[in-house]
């Protein structure tokens, strides 16, 4: 199964009077091979060139590597996401942990998503509680040049009042 069909097949659509809810799956947008691009964040300490390379996927868990640039420096983490339902049917959360450490360092909900599964917009909660909580919006490799309008949109729409950082651009992948 392809992508395309992965990222529909994981798509819920429930039928309510007259308002029509989606439910986004977060294993959809982390499918196996995905280079997934953090464009804009509205985290406090910004890590530029920020992207996940989702190396092996489970119906339980995505393994990914995630390499940024902070302070001039390159950094590279071994990470792994369980899937988590929060607060709906389906899986649109994960717990990302280090592999091999004894505990999660985030929870990472996805909010929205645009162009089948091209751009989504992130809630990112850092553990242990408390120690901060902010918006990303990530964009597949395939359509970080030119994101879904609507996914901009809504990630502003969320991040309004807060300081919205750009971390990509085009050297960014000459970095990789």
């Amino acid at each position: 199964m392809d992508e395309t069909s992965t990222a529909v097949a994981a798509t819920l659509s429930i039928r309510c009077t007259t308002q029509r809810f989606k439910i986004h799956s977060l294993a959809a947008f982390y499918a196996a091979g995905a280079t997934i691009w953090i464009v804009n964040t509205t985290m406090l300490e910004p890590k530029y060139c920020e992207v996940d390379y989702v190396n092996h996927t489970s119906y339980k868990y995505a393994f990914f590597e995630r390499d940024y640039n902070k302070s001039g420096t390159k950094h590279k983490e071994i990470l792994a996401g369980m899937y988590t339902r929060m607060d709906s049917a389906t899986f649109n959360g994960m717990r990302v942990f280090q592999r091999n450490a004894p505990s999660f360092s985030s929870y990472e909900k996805l909010l929205s998503e645009y162009g089948n599964y091209a751009c989504g917009v992130f809630n990112v909660t850092l553990l242990p509680p408390s120690t901060g909580t902010y918006y990303d919006m990530r964009v597949k490799d395939s359509a970080v040049e030119n994101p879904h309008a609507s996914c901009l949109k809504k990630f502003e729409e969320l991040s309004r009042g807060e300081y919205i950082t750009n971390l990509f651009n085009n050297s960014c992948r000459k970095s990789r």
